[in-house]
């Protein structure tokens, strides 16, 4: 008997009576410093008022009650901060949304940038093209459907093969698709470039917002989509020739071109060797492109020798891509 009483003397703190009268007298609504002082001043004059009495500003013992009441501040705000990260509508941290979408199965995804067809409404040149008629049209603004009478539809397209490369003139596309079920005809026509280039940046307003955009070349994929292909300096410029069978009048029949918001950027990256799982941190990656970034190796002079792809990773904060080739562990990026 004399043992067990010593050992519950001894490890009192795990006995249960003393921790259910400890957590009956709680205030659990106190948080702040000023709660947190006032709740253990109050339960030491309920539990204590007999042993202790001595409550002026000076006591040692109000000191460390002040102590105690800043250290539960702390903890307490550290923990609703903790608990508001691990709820998604108060979550603040870049991080925490990302674990939180992990955790329901959702895969984020970068900023897209807006994109659309611009169509080309009119066009001029100064190089010195006849028509059939004989007249020069030098310097002159040719408009798309502005003069239903085939003189006019028949400038248009003389200015335009004077752009085309000699290879693909109008009617004899690089590449043709037919979409089925609303039966327009998408064609591709390469110009031919004087200097090698692969987008023209312009500007434009958008809801009274002055906004950058870049016109890009232009290609339909297998699947019949229209995208950009990835950006080669020794290739030539695209247009796209749209129509959906309603005459020249309509707003879906003509050339177009690819305008997607934002400005293209480039960076060389050296090599040596081959390094495993290697990371190249980017400026400003928070507004790269989901699907707008591209990878390539390159040779001194800028000629591409290889494609790389996407692949895919669990840490979805970052783009991990592998080369094209027999291999595909022979480097990624």
């Amino acid at each position: 008997m004399t043992k067990a009483i010593r050992q519950e003397n001894l490890y009192g703190a795990e006995d249960w009576t003393v921790v259910y009268t400890s957590f009956k007298n709680a205030d659990f609504t106190a948080y702040d410093f000023d709660t947190l002082r006032q709740s253990m001043v109050d339960y030491m004059q309920v539990n204590y008022a007999e042993e202790y009495n001595d409550y002026i500003q000076s006591s040692e013992f109000i000191a460390l009650l002040d102590l105690v009441a800043y250290v539960g501040q702390n903890l307490a705000f550290r923990m609703d901060l903790n608990a508001r990260e691990n709820i998604l509508d108060t979550a603040e941290k870049r991080e925490s949304v990302l674990r939180i979408a992990r955790m329901l199965s959702y895969k984020p995804k970068r900023v897209r940038v807006a994109q659309g067809l611009l169509k080309v409404t009119s066009v001029q040149t100064s190089e010195s093209i006849l028509d059939s008629l004989g007249q020069d049209l030098s310097n002159k603004t040719i408009s798309w459907g502005a003069d239903p009478s085939e003189l006019e539809y028949e400038r248009f397209m003389t200015v335009m093969n004077s752009v085309f490369s000699s290879n693909n003139p109008f009617g004899t596309p690089a590449h043709r698709s037919v979409n089925t079920s609303t039966g327009n005809i998408f064609e591709i026509y390469k110009c031919e470039n004087s200097t090698p280039i692969i987008n023209y940046p312009i500007s434009a307003v958008a809801d009274g917002t002055n906004l950058n955009f870049d016109i890009v070349p232009v290609e339909i994929d297998t699947a019949g989509s229209i995208q950009q292909p990835s950006p080669d300096y020794n290739s030539s410029f695209n247009l796209l020739y749209r129509n959906d069978s309603k005459g020249v009048g309509s707003t879906k029949t003509g050339f177009f071109v690819l305008a997607k918001q934002g400005y293209t950027a480039s960076r060389d990256e050296v090599l040596i060797s081959p390094q495993s799982n290697l990371i190249i941190d980017l400026e400003q990656t928070s507004s790269i492109s989901e699907d707008d970034f591209y990878v390539q190796t390159v040779d001194a002079a800028g000629n591409i020798l290889k494609e790389w792809k996407r692949v895919g990773n669990l840490d979805y904060t970052n783009i991990v891509v592998n080369s094209y080739g027999n291999s595909e562990k022979d480097c990624t990026k």
